[in-house]
């Protein structure tokens, strides 16, 4: 229970503090959609959020920090969803996870022009960045940790390809080809 004003202002800017900071991360992946990610600024993010300029300061340094946000977003879905199967080899069990990202990165791409889906690709190689500086910290291995080094860039390079051949195949084709790629590393 609350006992004073400022456990209460406390609280209150706890749970402002949240829903803020996702809406500036919501925002920055609808404008990386529609405007090339070089162009997007402060004043597109929190009018996008519908956010104040002081908010978004009290959260974010800026604009890469928000996408260095959204990319560990990423990292704890795929840690979650992809990093156990890589873990396990059981490369089989991959495929529902894969194909769900196949299908966000398609869906993305039909909404925007190559442009556009170039901001994808920045966000991907952020992401490639942090995948492989955060498991280098979790497997001891080394052998193992190389596999799957190996193996996560064969899907993010992969993911790559598709982006910039303008998603040719569908998300289905795509995760077929990911897994026929990543069952070969066995």
């Amino acid at each position: 229970m609350l006992r004073n004003s400022k456990e209460i202002v406390e609280q209150v800017m706890i749970t402002k503090k949240e829903p803020a900071k996702e809406a500036i991360k919501r925002s920055l992946c609808e404008l990386i959609l529609v405007k090339p990610y070089d162009d997007i600024t402060v004043t597109d993010l929190v009018r996008n959020a519908q956010v104040a300029r002081v908010t978004f300061y009290r959260l974010f340094r800026g604009i890469d920090d928000v996408l260095n946000c959204v990319v560990e977003d990423c990292y704890d879905l795929a840690q979650r969803d992809i990093f156990p199967y890589l873990l396990s080899g059981e490369i089989e069990r991959l495929e529902r996870p894969i194909c769900d990202l196949m299908v966000g990165m398609k869906e993305a791409g039909d909404q925007n022009s190559v442009m556009r889906a170039l901001n994808v690709a920045i966000a991907v190689g952020k992401f490639e960045e942090v995948v492989y500086a955060r498991l280098r910290d979790k497997i001891l291995d080394k052998a193992r940790e190389y596999k799957i080094i190996y193996q996560c860039g064969i899907i993010i390079s992969l993911l790559h390809a598709w982006i910039y051949t303008g998603y040719i195949e569908t998300p289905e084709e795509m995760t077929a080809v990911i897994l026929e790629a990543l069952d070969k590393t066995r």
